[in-house]
């Protein structure tokens, strides 16, 4: 289920295991072998029960889509158009729309298969699907990582 390992600039173990498919990480803060081993159960159990607290709060509080869009649309109407801006306004309601319906209120829950879903959930051409859903979604998913958020 899990594994320790140790990183090559530290002196503790570290623990890894998957959960949902996500990859897990977190540091032991054990030097000595048999006590990591004691930790990584304790924390294999707590994965087991689905009980992530020991990961800390950054893991469980990602971004909710909500508030990802809110911000997304202020970048876009400080940096961009009226008429980008109303686009990119569209777009991300529709997709919010089809995310609510579907159950995905974080952006961890973001996958491939969701926006596959949203692009056949569209009721609109599949010429007109394409273009101007894909190009606005991309740029939603690109912005932040240009200005280091």
């Amino acid at each position: 289920m899990s594994s320790l390992y140790r990183r090559e600039n530290s002196p503790y173990f570290w623990w890894t295991a998957r959960h949902k498919g996500r990859r897990l990480r977190k540091s032991t803060k054990m030097t000595q072998k048999h006590l990591a081993r004691k930790v990584q159960q304790h924390w294999d159990m707590k994965l087991v029960l689905d009980d992530l607290s020991f990961l800390g709060f950054s893991f469980l509080s990602p971004m909710g889509i909500s508030d990802y869009s809110k911000q997304y649309l202020e970048f876009v109407e400080k940096r961009k158009s009226d008429t980008a801006w109303h686009a990119a306004k569209g777009t991300i309601k529709r997709f919010q729309e089809y995310l609510k319906a579907i159950g995905v209120n974080r952006l961890d829950e973001l996958t491939v298969k969701v926006l596959d879903g949203y692009v056949d959930w569209l009721k609109c051409s599949p010429k007109t699907k394409k273009k101007p859903h894909h190009n606005n979604l991309c740029d939603a998913g690109t912005s932040s990582q240009g200005r280091g958020d």
